[in-house]
């Protein structure tokens, strides 16, 4: 073997050493990056939680100030419409309940981990818009 021919060898050996190298660094930044985002997925989740949860109190009065009413009710129609409202602030009630029952934090390390906070702040939003709608429904029935 020439000198020519080693060192052309030893190039191509440091090059693909070197290219190893910033792959490596490459999935690590990546990684990292995966990291981040399922954090802050998480923390919008916790913090659509909460919201939700801040809700629930006004969820369980206005089932408390249905009951009576439906109970004294004499118009069926009406009557209909107040238990229908109760179920829905229980439904409301029942599926935050169950999420916290079920929830379990996913492997942050996991390439999964974002999809599962998608998923999960989706399922959140549904739960927040089923809550502002039955205790809006619940308010105006109250009140009439």
């Amino acid at each position: 073997m020439n000198e020519t021919s080693i060192l052309n060898t030893d190039f191509v050996a440091l090059a693909l050493l070197e290219m190893k190298k910033i792959a490596v660094i490459g999935m690590l930044a990546f990684a990292c990056n995966q990291h981040n985002d399922a954090v802050l997925l998480n923390k919008q989740l916790m913090d659509m939680h909460d919201d939700v949860m801040k809700k629930s109190s006004q969820v369980l009065i206005l089932k408390k100030q249905l009951q009576p009413i439906i109970a004294t009710c004499k118009n069926e129609t009406h009557k209909l419409s107040l238990q229908q409202a109760s179920y829905q602030l229980h439904c409301a009630d029942q599926l935050m309940l169950n999420w916290m029952r079920q929830y379990q934090e996913p492997n942050m390390e996991s390439d999964t981990a974002i999809a599962f906070y998608q998923s999960q702040i989706a399922f959140m939003e549904q739960l927040n818009n089923q809550t502002i709608h039955s205790i809006e429904l619940a308010k105006k029935l109250v009140h009439e």
